[in-house]
Order: C-alpha cells, then structure tokens, then sequence
C-alpha cells in the first residue's frame, strides 16, 4: 500500500469513527428525548412543546458537532482539511438553488413511491406530527430547517467532503453523499437525501464554503414544513391541487435554470488536487472507492445504518398488518 492509500485509509476509518460517534449521541439524543417528553407530559402544552423543541435543537445540534470536533481530534499531526467557513456565494446561485429544490421534490417522490408497499408513509404520519399554531410553525422551522441546514452541511460538506476532497473531488462528493443519506437512516429518505447530498457536495465545491449549501439546506426543509402547513390550513379540495401547482412550478423552474448553467463556460473542475505531502496523489477512482467502502469503523457504520431502514420497514409493515 502505497502512502497516499494509506493516507486516504485513514480518513476514510475517521469518517467512518465520526458517523459512529454521531450514531451514538444521535440514540443517546433520542433517548434524552423521550425522558423530557415523558417529563412534561402534565405540563400546559405550549411551555411543554417550547422547552421540548428547544432542548431538540440543542441535542441535534451536539449530535453533529460534536462529530465534527471529533474527527479533528482524529486526525492528531496528520493533514486536516480545516472548514471552509467563510462566507460567499457562487456566481448565479439562484439556479443552483432552483435546481436543487427541483431535483429534491422529484426524487422525495419517487422516494415515496419505493416505500409505498411497505406501506411506509402511513407509518411516518402516525409517528410525526404537522404543526398546527402559529409558535409550533416557528419551533418546527428551528428545529427542522434552521439547526439541521447548518448543523449537517458543517459535517457532511465542511468536514467530511472536506477532507476527503484532495484525493478527487468526484469521489469526495458521491461518498460524503452516500454518508449523508445512510446517516438518516430512514428508507422513506435514504434515496433523496443522497441525491441531495451530490447536488450539495458539488455545490460546496463550486463555491469554496458550505454557506451555499446551508442556505439551499434551509429552504428546502423550510419548504416541507411550510407544505404540511398549507396542506393542514387550506380546505381539504384545494390543498393538494395548491401544493402540486407550487411542486410544478418549482421542477419547470429548476429544468431552466439546469439548461442556463449548462450554457456557462466556466464550469468547475472536479478533478483531484494532489496533497502537497504526497506526491504521488491523485489515488484512481477504483482504488478510492475501495479503500473507503472497506474501511472497518465505514464498515460498520453501513451495517448499522442499514439495520436501522430495515427495522423501520419491517415495522411499518406490521404495523400494516396489524392496523390495516
């Protein structure tokens, strides 16, 4: 093995350390969750529903930066990528944003559509609640929007592609992509989020810092919660029709914002950058691939995350079964 595969060997068991330790505080996160909720439940609602969404944004927010510091400390005297936090936006982003909505609304259906026999979202909506007043529409856009755009694309873009990135850019942003849609560990998201997580990835790098992806992270949550608003507020014959109006013309607008930056000259490289203490980088693609995907602590963050969708799965068809 040559010193860059080794080098890359080592990042790749980081990462893979970093999503194990965030899949721990993560449960340790749900756990926490449920004694508060179990806690209040003779509390008046809304200081319980406040203090529980606070206390959520707070927990999810460790869930993930903590990781983040994590994979650092990994790295000790080796070369560390550091996040690309400064703030700018790439030119025209308002068709990397168009597109990417676009793009997420198709594949969420289509992510739907695969689950569907497992009788998946019936599950979903019994265990998840749609905000209703006007302070759960605030509390549901900090907790789903505001915390994990910010939270999630620190990790998975501003670390993780990050340092994966001066061994090829391509593979760096198809693997922190699958990464980020195992990490969900839901198979109602598994597709979408990973698609989301390459148009992301390739975002990231065509900006330079993760606050492009951030923004687009927002709005796409944002939007969802916003949609099961309006689905709850407006009578039950025009929400639907109002809802696929706005998802059509989301998708129309995305194709021609996909054709305008088709036409631009200046697309960037994804091409590898070598790392300047190993000559010999850029690694093949075949040999990144490889030296990643089996990486033991990557090894048994798949199994893990993989366990989970099924489990899931298997639950909502019992409860299918069970419940009709």
């Amino acid at each position: 093995m040559t010193g860059a595969e080794r080098a890359f060997r080592r990042t790749a068991n980081r990462t893979g350390g970093a999503l194990l330790f965030f899949t721990f505080l993560f449960l340790l996160f749900q756990l926490v969750m449920l004694l508060v909720s179990r806690l209040t439940r003779t509390w008046e609602k809304m200081p319980a529903d406040v203090l529980y969404e606070l206390l959520s944004a707070a927990g999810y927010a460790a869930a993930f930066l903590a990781p983040a510091f994590f994979f650092k400390l990994l790295c000790g005297a080796d070369h560390y990528e550091p996040v690309r936090a400064r703030f700018s936006l790439p030119r025209h982003f308002w068709a990397y944003l168009l597109v990417a909505l676009s793009v997420n609304t198709v594949m969420a259906v289509a992510n739907a559509y695969l689950v569907e026999p497992f009788q998946y979202s019936a599950f979903m909506e019994s265990v998840e609640s749609t905000p209703s007043t006007n302070y759960e529409i605030v509390l549901a856009l900090l907790t789903s929007a505001v915390v994990p755009a910010f939270v999630e694309e620190l990790l998975f873009r501003g670390v993780i592609l990050n340092n994966l990135m001066p061994y090829g850019k391509d593979t760096a942003i198809i693997l922190s992509a699958l990464s980020f849609g195992l990490m969900h560990q839901n198979a109602g998201q598994f597709l979408y989020t990973t698609v989301a997580g390459l148009i992301l990835g390739y975002i990231f790098v065509v900006s330079g810092n993760i606050w492009a992806g951030v923004l687009i992270h927002f709005v796409n949550n944002a939007s969802s919660v916003l949609y099961d608003v309006l689905g709850q507020r407006l009578p039950s014959r025009a929400a639907t029709p109002a809802i696929y109006a706005v998802d059509t013309a989301v998708m129309l607008a995305g194709v021609g914002a996909f054709l305008f930056l088709l036409t631009r000259r200046d697309r960037p490289s994804l091409s590898a950058e070598p790392i300047p203490e190993l000559p010999e980088t850029p690694l093949p693609v075949g040999t990144r691939l490889r030296l990643f995907v089996g990486a033991p602590t990557v090894v048994i963050f798949i199994v893990i995350s993989g366990l989970f969708m099924a489990a899931l799965l298997l639950i909502s068809v019992l409860r299918g079964v069970l419940y009709g």
